[in-house]
């Protein structure tokens, strides 16, 4: 996550002007986005007293092949069509055409500079994402600098997971929220193979999503034996 052409957009600008204090911040490649990214969000704002959650889709993220993602246009609209229904959702465009390596720590750099110290941010990931965080760019920083929620699934918490936490804690002083969520297994992943084998994603996806994928013909099986993305 880094600044780039819009560093302060809308989604970004008017927070400090509306005098929110309190704001969570997912980011992902939203590929497409679905029912359980919603699910977190809404669970993050309820569990913490959040006023809003921005949604900020990846541009070229340090651990995943950007050209096996669908095009940034596609995803950013996605994830609008998704969240466009709630008012405390917005989106954010600022690493989707920066057009380099999207690093984190420097999108919650270019929040809090903007945002000064009377924001605090809640940066929303999973315990996949927080298992690893030790190989992320200046990951101590990170953990010094925001609060962390962790969303963990109805069941999955285990000895593992708390060790993981406590050790954060205590080797990195670091601020993590675990939050429990409805155990639903839904993936991305899923959702695109799904697609790609002709079945139905009805309820996987907020039907605005399924008509966008369907519009343009996401995720389907190219004369070249890949999946377009368009």
């Amino acid at each position: 996550m880094k600044g780039g052409r819009d560093t302060v957009d809308s989604a970004i600008g008017s927070i400090k002007e509306e005098g929110i204090t309190k704001v969570g911040i997912m980011g992902g490649s939203f590929d497409p986005i679905h029912i359980a990214h919603l699910i977190v969000a809404e669970s993050a704002l309820e569990a913490f007293g959040l006023e809003k959650i921005i949604f900020i889709p990846t541009g070229n993220p340090p651990h995943k092949d950007s050209s096996k993602m669908s095009d940034a246009k596609n995803r950013l609209e996605m994830t609008k069509l998704a969240t466009q229904s709630n008012s405390r959702f917005r989106v954010s465009t600022i690493e989707v055409y920066q057009g380099k390596v999207s690093y984190t720590i420097d999108t919650i750099a270019a929040l809090q500079s903007h945002w000064g110290k009377e924001v605090s941010c809640y940066f929303i990931i999973g315990i996949d994402a927080l298992i690893e965080i030790e190989s992320w760019k200046a990951y101590e920083e990170l953990l010094k600098s925001i609060t962390m929620v962790v969303a963990t699934r109805a069941g999955h918490v285990g000895n593992f997971i708390d060790t993981t936490i406590a050790s954060l804690k205590e080797n990195h002083h670091a601020n993590i929220l675990p939050m429990t969520i409805p155990d639903i297994e839904v993936s991305s992943t899923e959702i695109r193979k799904r697609v790609k084998e002709n079945h139905s994603i009805k309820y996987l996806v907020p039907e605005s999503v399924e008509n966008y994928i369907k519009k343009n013909k996401l995720y389907r099986v190219s004369d070249q034996g890949g999946d377009t993305c368009e």
